[in-house]
């Protein structure tokens, strides 16, 4: 065994993993998510629903604010391979689930394109919709797929966005009339990317009870 494993090997035995803060590596007192106090303090929540009407729904929350801090975790849990965060992003939206009183009969998610799931080896939505199942105790339903994106949304404005995102998804599956669903994805910046994936859950399931969540929220704050 090298050095470097053995080294390892005794942090692991003397300094556990569920002792160590999942964001900043930290060995410390955690809360529940398996944050330090310090990551904790970052996160400001957003106390407001979004107008559901608006995006096609009968509710729309978020939890956190979209800030540097956030967008942080949210680049590890894509892009750095850091798939741990989709617990604690689960996690967060439990509790927000169980703040506003909300239950439901599945969760969904807003799936990623094929060409991203390859690239990043995964649909880190989807892996988000794993964890809160599994904590909500509910399925898990797979009701869309992704069309190639034309643009990045990064790069475009509001309105083309919303352009953008017109008829992104098509759902790919009938579920039972009535069934409280609810659909998922990490962030809402303009809302286009929920809003369509919720309008194609509708057309192809026009009685279901639609409900949306994200962990994270971009727009500008609320006075």
């Amino acid at each position: 065994m090298s050095l470097q494993a053995t080294i390892e090997r005794l942090i692991d035995i003397f300094l556990p993993p569920d002792l160590q803060c999942i964001n900043c590596q930290r060995y410390c007192q955690l809360n529940d998510w398996q944050l330090c106090a310090d990551c904790l303090t970052q996160l400001e929540p957003v106390d407001f629903e979004l107008p559901a009407e608006q995006y096609q729904m009968r509710r729309l929350l978020t939890c956190y604010y979209y800030d540097d801090f956030a967008q942080k975790m949210v680049y590890a849990h894509k892009e750095g391979k850091g798939r741990y965060y989709a617990k604690l992003f689960a996690a967060m939206l439990a509790e927000k689930l169980t703040e506003v009183a909300l239950s439901v009969d599945a969760i969904s998610w807003v799936p990623t394109t094929r060409v991203k799931i390859t690239r990043r080896g995964a649909d880190h939505a989807g892996d988000i919709a794993t964890e809160l199942a599994k904590l909500l105790n509910v399925p898990r339903l797979s009701l869309l797929t992704a069309k190639q994106q034309q643009s990045d949304q990064k790069k475009l404005s509001k309105q083309a966005r919303i352009a953008n995102r017109q008829d992104a998804f098509s759902c790919n599956r009938q579920i039972e009339a009535g069934l409280r669903v609810l659909l998922i994805d990490d962030v809402i910046t303009t809302g286009a990317t929920i809003s369509s994936a919720a309008r194609a859950i509708l057309l192809a399931n026009r009685h279901c009870q639609l409900f949306g969540a994200a962990v994270f929220y971009t727009a500008n704050k609320r006075k």
